[in-house]
């Protein structure tokens, strides 16, 4: 088999061929990179396969990475046919031979990432049944497992070995055998994701969860479904020395309605030596009461990552005892994120005093780079209480708050002056969303010509009342550098919600679009004149 390679090159002599003995090619690593990076995946299989000139060493490039040609790397075994449920199958049975071959290409695979696969389970079944004694994947560091794999104890036996270190799953049922599959190699583990967010813990389950927690000696990184983190999980994981983030599994809807927890106690104590190495948490609170589930019993200063969601509709009261509990013990937060079905009696979240009486404890946490504030209804706020904000987190780079809530007139007091504040204190800034009534009288104006940063590149206005359109307009130009995007649509509210609005909005953004560019080419006039 014949292989030649061909590059350009800008001479004079115009394009310059290069013809290439394959025995020579396929002994380059970096050559077999560049085949490698205009083929498919499933081109590369079919090419490892009937290429006999390749070495080990090239032919682990090629396969140090499994992932939509998970078939044709099994198709090396024996072939695979269609079953009436369109399914893949081995046409015949296995054979020692078979194994032999398939060992050679397996030995080189170090991440497996199956998202999906149309092999059939009886497929591993007869892998199972018929592979010789040892590991399969040698070398195999990585498993991801897709929703259609992650109940295939057939696979985890064929994959799971002593040398694994990550393995992701994203749902599986039941989640008992899953369990069990997983403390095989529980020591070896040092990211494991279990992703299953819908997952409902029982006795029997729980049980051989906290078995597997014990056994996760080397654990780094642990996602877990938010039933799964009880009490006593909780308190087996504060003493894992290597631990450095714990997090829940997400759902990524915000707004879809969650059961309570399972029969379990959810007490989140912090122990005075626990969690020594931690630095991001992410933890999911589905009570009516969460402060009251919280407990830190000393300062934690190396945690710098912190997400919470408290879905169980907790009062105001409630949430501002949270954050009184956790803003003088987390003192090293640099990012925090907020998701809260937030009650409170006659409409208070729309009083900006009661409003910020909530917000008020995380003040004092003045390291902040990232904070992320949503609710399920509209929060507001006045200019003042954004300029206490940007006073005192002035290492800000991404604010965004309540962008998911709707907001109708009356709903916020913000006035366009509150960026000026976040210009002004906030010089790392670039990433601003805020919903705010542009008409609304200023309550400070632009008199020294603050504006944002260099760094700045995303303004974002989600659901707010415009106000007059070139003076609003030049309004935000002004405090823009050339470079940024102001955007004003809801990603989540229809279109039509607010023509006028939206279409005010539009002449609005499309009038800073102008001014910006405006302002570049004077810019760029004046560089060139010096």
């Amino acid at each position: 088999m014949m292989i030649s390679g061909r590059t350009e090159s800008a001479n004079k002599d115009g394009m310059l061929a290069l013809h290439v003995q394959p025995s020579k090619l396929w002994s380059i690593p970096e050559l077999v990179d560049l085949v490698a990076s205009h083929c498919s995946p499933s081109q590369l299989a079919t090419l490892a396969q009937v290429n006999r000139a390749i070495s080990d060493i090239p032919l682990s490039r090629l396969y140090n990475k499994v992932s939509s040609n998970f078939h044709n790397l099994l198709s090396i075994l024996a072939p695979l046919e269609a079953e009436s449920d369109h399914s893949l199958n081995f046409v015949r049975p296995l054979e020692k031979s078979d194994w032999i071959r398939f060992l050679h290409y397996a030995k080189f695979v170090k991440e497996l990432l199956i998202s999906d696969t149309t092999v059939s389970p009886d497929a591993f079944c007869v892998m199972d049944a018929t592979r010789p004694p040892g590991d399969v994947f040698l070398s195999l560091r990585r498993f991801d497992a897709g929703p259609s794999l992650g109940s295939s104890s057939y696979l985890c036996r064929l994959v799971f070995h002593p040398k694994l270190r990550v393995f992701h799953a994203t749902s599986w049922k039941p989640p008992l055998r899953l369990l069990q599959n997983i403390r095989t190699i529980a020591n070896s583990l040092q990211i494991l994701e279990l992703n299953d967010y819908g997952a409902i813990l029982d006795s029997r389950t729980n049980a051989e969860l906290l078995l597997l927690l014990v056994e996760l000696t080397a654990i780094v990184q642990l996602i877990l479904p938010p039933t799964f983190l009880t009490s006593k999980a909780f308190e087996i994981l504060s003493f894992k020395e290597h631990l450095q983030g714990l997090r829940c599994a997400t759902s990524g809807y915000f707004f879809s309605a969650r059961p309570p927890f399972p029969d379990f106690e959810y007490d989140l104590k912090f122990p005075k030596t626990g969690f020594q190495g931690l630095t991001t948490l992410c933890i999911e609170d589905r009570s009516a009461r969460p402060h009251e589930r919280l407990s830190i019993t000393a300062e934690h200063k190396v945690l710098r990552r912190l997400r919470v969601t408290l879905s169980g509709e907790p009062e105001l009261d409630s949430v501002m005892k949270w954050f009184l509990e956790i803003a003088p013990k987390f003192t090293g937060l640099t990012h925090l994120a907020f998701e809260g079905a937030v009650w409170c009696n006659d409409m208070g979240l729309l009083n900006p005093t009661v409003s910020f009486s909530m917000l008020l404890p995380l003040l004092s946490l003045h390291q902040l780079e990232t904070l992320r504030f949503e609710t399920e209804t509209a929060v507001s706020l006045i200019d003042d209480h954004i300029d206490q904000m940007a006073r005192a987190w002035p290492s800000l780079r991404n604010f965004r708050f309540c962008s998911l809530a709707i907001y109708e007139e009356t709903y916020t007091e913000l006035t366009a002056s509150c960026l000026i504040s976040m210009a002004e204190h906030c010089r790392l800034l670039e990433m601003l969303t805020i919903s705010l009534d542009a008409s609304r009288p200023l309550s400070r104006n632009n008199a020294s010509n603050i504006g944002f940063s260099d760094s700045f590149r995303w303004l974002y206005f989600p659901d707010s009342l415009p106000g007059e359109i070139n003076d609003t307009a030049e309004f935000i130009a002004d405090l823009l550098p050339t470079h940024a995007v102001f955007r004003y649509e809801s990603f989540i509210l229809p279109v039509d919600r607010d023509p006028s609005r939206m279409e005010s909005w539009a002449a609005i953004s499309a009038l800073v679009k102008s001014f910006l560019r405006v302002k570049h080419r004077y810019r760029l006039r004046g560089s060139h004149s010096e």
